[in-house]
């Protein structure tokens, strides 16, 4: 399937009132995806993603509203429910690894 992600360098554009940095799809094959950026200025960042696992584009949910598919945030935020930027954000200076666990 495709993994849609999304690098956010501020809170309101985290809550969809601007754009993300960068907003990428990738394929995955395996267990797990890696994505390089290059000439990120430093400061603080959040990801957000999800893996669209019957490539309809969007995360589907149960009536509920729960995801049935898998999703993430830096910072492995978002335990209990949508992840704020302040939650996810991580502070980038330099070459930055940023892992993203499903759940």
């Amino acid at each position: 399937g495709m993994v849609h992600w999304a690098l956010f360098d501020s809170a309101p554009a985290f809550d969809g009132e601007g754009a993300p940095v960068i907003a990428a799809r990738s394929r995955v094959s395996g267990p797990t995806l890696t994505a390089t950026v290059h000439d990120l200025p430093g400061g603080r960042y959040a990801v957000r993603l999800f893996h669209d696992s019957n490539g309809n584009g969007e995360l589907d949910r149960n009536m509920l509203g729960i995801p049935r598919e898998g999703y993430g945030f830096s910072n492995d935020a978002g335990a209990r429910g949508p992840a704020s930027f302040e939650e996810a954000a991580v502070s980038i200076d330099g070459d930055a690894r940023i892992e993203v666990p499903l759940r």
